[in-house]
């Protein structure tokens, strides 16, 4: 193929690396202020943010494809045989001794293990709750989360 009769303007390349040489410098910058300074690598974490864009398609058509790709009576659905062959398995209880363990209770032990193999300096999940908190806190939390963990 030959590149020169190819349809680009000539700067679209250099413009290209450009930008995307900018982009690392900007990612390397936020990876060093992490460590450094955590209030400005938030500030530069929200700054990112805006730009990036708005999903064109709304929730509303989200749905509805969704709907009708696991509706049967759609006419275009689709069977999926992993999950036809899943569903045979369980309604035939042969997925019993799979599920097994995940039904064996927690123990204190087990969970004051987990907390302390959590990591300092991490930003908080969904939940909001900081590492540092169950770990401060382990020995009143433990078995709040113990009588938790089990109902669940």
């Amino acid at each position: 193929m030959d590149l020169q009769n190819f349809p680009v303007r000539s700067n679209d390349w250099k413009i290209s690396k450009c930008k995307l040489e900018l982009d690392k410098d900007e990612a390397a910058k936020l990876a060093q202020e992490r460590f450094k300074q955590v209030k400005r690598y938030w500030n530069m974490l929200k700054q990112s943010a805006n730009y990036v864009k708005q999903c064109p398609v709304s929730l509303t058509v989200c749905e509805r494809y969704s709907s009708s790709i696991n509706n049967p009576e759609d006419p275009f659905f689709t069977p999926d045989e992993d999950v036809i062959y899943f569903i045979e398995r369980y309604e035939r209880h042969e997925m019993d001794i799979m599920v097994q363990e995940l039904n064996t209770p927690f123990s204190l032990e087990f969970i004051l293990k987990a907390i302390s193999k959590l990591n300092t300096n991490n930003s908080a999940g969904p939940d909001m709750f900081l590492n540092e908190f169950f770990m401060h806190g382990k020995l009143i939390l433990s078995k709040y989360l113990l009588v938790l963990f089990n109902i669940f």
